[in-house]
């Protein structure tokens, strides 16, 4: 995988993209990796990429603001090397998270992120769990 600033191994650093002030910023994918995987995401498929701590490396946009839920517990399962599912609800709605390690001489070295929402999942459930209406507009 070809990393930002010419970097070929996949070991994360904490200094990949440091801000004016110090902090840490994640990379958008357009300059995190050459690879076309990355390339051809767009937001619409609620990726993201995290290092083995859990903080984001990088987004579609690269704004700290764009970091998914991720527990506890979670984290903690990845780092173990399994791959984990994950309800989290958001200012936006309830996300359905599925997190894969990416390994690299058999260490974690990163953390996938994939996201979908539920919300048409909850409207057809909702609507299916409502009383029958007796009205004919209904």
């Amino acid at each position: 995988m070809r990393l930002p600033c010419g970097r070929t191994n996949t070991r994360p650093s904490h200094n990949l993209n440091q801000s004016q002030n110090g902090s840490r910023r994640p990379f958008p994918f357009e300059t995190f990796s050459s690879d076309t995987a990355f390339q051809g995401l767009r937001e619409r498929e609620i990726v993201r990429v995290l290092d083995t701590h859990g903080n984001l490396v990088a987004s579609p946009f690269g704004a700290v603001e764009e970091a998914l839920p991720l527990s506890d517990i979670g984290l903690q399962i990845l780092r173990n090397q399994n791959d984990w599912w994950e309800i989290s609800s958001t200012e936006n709605g309830r996300l359905l998270t599925y997190n894969r390690r990416i390994i690299s001489e058999g260490q974690v070295v990163f953390i996938v992120q994939v996201a979908r929402s539920l919300a048409e999942r909850d409207r057809v459930t909702d609507r299916a769990s409502a009383p029958p209406c007796s009205l004919p507009a209904c």
